[in-house]
């Protein structure tokens, strides 16, 4: 059996399940960095799960990108204490090279 503990720590959990589908929901099933869909969806915190206790299963703490686009964050940005700027950042590159291209 798993200690609370290890539920936190790997993330075996109803609430998380619950928090993962409804961020899903909420970003269309799509990838906000790349605007991908049909693909391995992740649920990413906009603020450090390992910092933030209390905004681990928060709907708006949760971002929806896919394997690809979250893999690219965490090797630009690390894998610990990340932050909603970071995010910003990572998201507005996209729309840098968006408007580069469209001009």
């Amino acid at each position: 059996l798993l200690t609370e503990e290890d539920r936190l720590l790997n993330r075996c959990y109803t609430e998380y399940d619950l928090w993962r589908k409804e961020v899903y929901k909420k970003d269309l099933y799509k990838c906000r960095k790349c605007g991908k869909t049909n693909l391995q969806l992740h649920a990413h915190h906009k603020e450090s799960y390992a910092s933030n206790p209390h905004l681990r299963t928060t709907i708006t703490n949760g971002v929806t990108l896919c394997r690809s686009c979250h893999i690219m964050f965490h090797r630009i940005y690390g894998q610990d204490n990340n932050t909603s700027m970071q995010l910003e950042n990572f998201l507005g590159e996209r729309n840098a090279v968006d408007t580069a291209l469209q001009n």
